[in-house]
């Protein structure tokens, strides 16, 4: 769902000079389920974790090949990382509670995250505030079978209309 919207976003641009923010498009939590839940990070994991923590920027280029231009340029805060599950974020910290998954989201770029500690949030709000809390998709026949996206394209078609309507009469 995350990849299709900044994929068709209005408002997406090709040309790196003009964007004011770069999606990435891995799915942590995606990769560490197939790879049957591994200790390890895989390749990409291990490049993010390079240029997040390292500012190592050869694996980043090579793995994800692009350029580290515009990470450099501001270090990360204007990229959009996911990390679906803290507890299977970019590290693999099986067995360790509390915040220990969501130290990575002290970081500077923007995450995407499922979850969220409220008391990890009241600790470091400043940190918190960059991240972006995405609600769970509910798995079910409704979700399986297209029904909640045909409900969710009439809302956003009913939002736009009315929206028109209220712009026409004033």
């Amino acid at each position: 769902i995350l990849h299709d919207f900044f994929r068709k976003s209005c408002i997406r641009t090709l040309d790196p000079e003009r964007a004011d923010l770069f999606f990435v498009p891995h799915y942590a939590d995606v990769s560490y389920r197939a790879r049957g839940r591994p200790d390890e990070p895989d390749e990409y994991e291990r490049a993010l974790l390079d240029i997040i923590e390292l500012s190592k920027y050869d694996a980043w280029e090579s793995t994800f090949n692009v350029t580290s231009k515009y990470w450099r340029r501001r270090k990360g805060a204007d990229h959009v990382l996911v990390q679906a599950a803290p507890v299977t974020g970019l590290r693999h910290p099986k067995g360790r509670r509390g915040w220990a998954h969501y130290q990575q989201q002290l970081t500077r770029p923007i995450w995407l995250s499922l979850e969220v500690s409220r008391s990890f949030v009241a600790e470091y709000p400043h940190c918190a505030s960059k991240n972006v809390v995405v609600p769970y998709p509910v798995p079910g026949r409704a979700w399986t079978d297209g029904a909640w996206r045909r409900r969710a394209d009439r809302l956003v078609a009913s939002y736009y209309a009315q929206e028109e309507e209220e712009a026409a009469s004033s």
